[in-house]
């Protein structure tokens, strides 16, 4: 029975263009952050020096001094990116997505290629651009690819906007283009950055959507009507190639002081995350014993029977649909107030997104905090699963997911 809805689905998806098997599920479709986007960046060091733009440092949402801001999108050519307004918009920030086929992001010295492009285009002009946060991930199909550049203007003022962009292109294949849940998750994937920063007042929400012909409309609808409902909906134009998208770029206001003390972390300092991760290695692992019988049979000695994996998968859906904003008001409450001195006793001295990375962002905070972090327990939600997962080769990272849980770095 699981098996033959599982071919009706990819009976479906083949339909509509995509091929299901091939398919990167939730934040798994990002470009592979450690073998090709950072190293195609450390390739780009000396082109960027010559270029009108500044390269935010890496963080989970750019963080700008204001209180309010503008947003304008516009679409760019992969082969030939050209952004002509530039000088007359005069904008503040950008915030970037990008998508490329595949092939084009498969080795550090081609994504290199197509990012300096873009580099080119925003930063070719008089006018100086604070380039804040992209989001690159890979397209399976040819004819499907874009650059999305989110310009904002920001208003001066008290506090700090925080932006953001994360799109996927699916969570469940099990689940319908339109499947609330499915809608769900994607936006509060990107509202989950400016979260994790204790940002949650003046939310702003510009979908990023797209669908083959007959699905469009219903998706359309059904991302505007959840997108409305967690802020102010900014209306933009979208891809429109036919592939499916699913995301949104997203800002907000913050009026204290932002979680990014990395130098103040010390040997006396703690992580607590707000709940178990792993999210992802649920959706890929179904996938994978879908196509393989023998992968199937020893997921079910290993592991669990298929009818309780697929009640505890929905069961974790529901949880990623969920936004973390109880978690963004506890943050802010532990933050200094504008232009407060950092206090360990009472302050959060540091928050990222456990999400796409997985565990890896652990990593990424040692770095940037010029420390060693040592791990005594990784809480995950189904550690047989996970190391299933990852002993099988079904996933790079069986410790990462989507809308994810925060860890919170604490004296």
């Amino acid at each position: 029975m699981s098996f033959e809805r599982f071919r009706e689905r990819v009976r479906v998806y083949r339909e509509a263009g995509v091929a299901l098997e091939s398919l990167s599920l939730g934040c798994s479709v990002k470009i592979d952050l450690y073998n090709v986007l950072y190293p195609a960046l450390a390739l780009l060091k000396d082109e960027v020096k010559k270029l009108n733009l500044v390269i935010a440092p890496r963080e989970d949402a750019a963080i700008m001094p204001g209180s309010g801001a503008e947003m304008q999108r516009h679409f760019l050519d992969v082969e030939s990116p050209y952004l002509g307004e530039l000088e007359v918009l005069a904008p503040d920030l950008a915030v970037v997505l990008v998508q490329l086929y595949m092939a084009k992001a498969a080795t550090s010295d081609r994504f290199a290629h197509y990012a300096a492009k873009l580099y080119k285009a925003l930063g070719s002009s008089r006018h100086r651009l604070w380039l804040g946060k992209a989001h690159s991930i890979i397209s399976t199909k040819p004819g499907a690819e874009f650059y999305m550049v989110d310009l904002f203007k920001i208003e001066r003022g008290p506090g700090y906007v925080l932006a953001n962009n994360d799109t996927i292109q699916v969570i469940d294949p099990m689940e319908d283009f339109d499947s609330p849940l499915q809608v769900a998750v994607a936006v509060n994937n990107a509202l989950n950055d400016l979260f994790v920063k204790g940002a949650y007042k003046d939310i702003h929400v510009a979908p990023v959507y797209d669908a083959p012909r007959p699905y469009y409309e219903r998706v359309e609808q059904r991302m505007l009507e959840y997108a409305a409902s967690l802020g102010k909906l900014v209306k933009a134009p979208q891809p429109q190639r036919g592939y499916l998208l699913l995301g949104a770029t997203a800002y907000a206001h913050l009026d204290r002081e932002p979680p990014t003390y990395y130098d103040k972390i010390d040997e006396n300092f703690y992580i607590v995350v707000t709940r178990p991760f792993g999210e992802l290695a649920y959706f890929t692992t179904y996938v994978a014993i879908h196509t393989d019988e023998g992968l199937y049979k020893e997921f079910e000695k290993r592991v669990m029977p298929i009818d309780e994996f697929e009640k505890e998968k929905r069961r974790v859906l529901e949880l990623m649909a969920t936004p973390n904003i109880d978690v963004a008001r506890v943050i802010y409450d532990y933050l200094p107030e504008l232009g407060e001195r950092f206090d360990p006793e009472r302050h959060i001295v540091a928050t990222i997104d456990v999400s796409g990375p997985g565990v890896f962002v652990f990593k990424e905070v040692a770095e940037r905090a010029n420390v060693d972090v040592e791990l005594f327990d990784i809480p995950l939600l189904n550690p047989k699963l996970s190391l299933f997962a990852a002993e099988n080769y079904i996933m790079p990272d069986a410790t990462a997911g989507t809308n994810g849980a925060v860890a919170i770095f604490l004296h």
